[in-house]
């Protein structure tokens, strides 16, 4: 009879410290500590966001991201979608063309949409769109929304404003 004096730890997943960045991918490739290159169903995470890619290329030394293809940043209060990303994740600053924006629900409010010709991230509650079609319809049904050059949300105390806008219903333009 064989006796041991320690079982065997049950394979243990590693748990990411707070402010980690975790890269993932179908393929991934590392030049020399420097950078990473994720390609096929790629992300990054760190803390509440996580950036989905087709491809994603992470700069460790400046902590600095470039996703291309069908990117998808989802954050604990929206998800953003647009065809290419370029990020700080320190500061979270950035700018993702032609995208477009969904909030999330918060208590009693509905959810919000927008379509942009460019978001920019300016921290990490603060997003300024331009060029912004906004709207609390339903997807699919447009009856109103705001047109504006500019908007910006913070999300931290959950309000935003607008720069040279109208609102449109059912597209006939009512307020400028």
């Amino acid at each position: 009879m064989t006796r041991f004096l320690f079982k065997a730890p049950e394979t243990v997943r590693p748990v990411a410290r707070p402010g980690a960045v975790k890269v993932e991918g179908d393929n991934l490739n590392l030049y020399l500590d420097r950078k990473i290159n994720a390609t096929g169903n790629a992300s990054v995470s760190k803390d509440d966001q996580t950036i989905y890619s087709d491809e994603v290329e992470y700069n460790i030394l400046n902590n600095e991201l470039i996703a291309t293809g069908n990117v998808r940043v989802s954050l604990v209060d929206s998800e953003i979608k647009g065809p290419a990303l370029k990020m700080s994740l320190t500061e979270v600053i950035g700018r993702i063309n032609n995208a477009s924006i969904t909030l999330k629900k918060q208590s009693n409010q509905s959810t919000a949409r927008a379509e942009a010709k460019a978001i920019f991230f300016e921290g990490p509650s603060k997003k300024r769109l331009k060029k912004v079609r906004y709207t609390t319809c339903e997807v699919g049904v447009d009856d109103w929304y705001i047109k504006a050059n500019e908007m910006e949300l913070d999300t931290f105390t959950g309000s935003g404003t607008v720069k040279h806008a109208h609102i449109e219903f059912k597209g006939v333009p009512l307020l400028y």
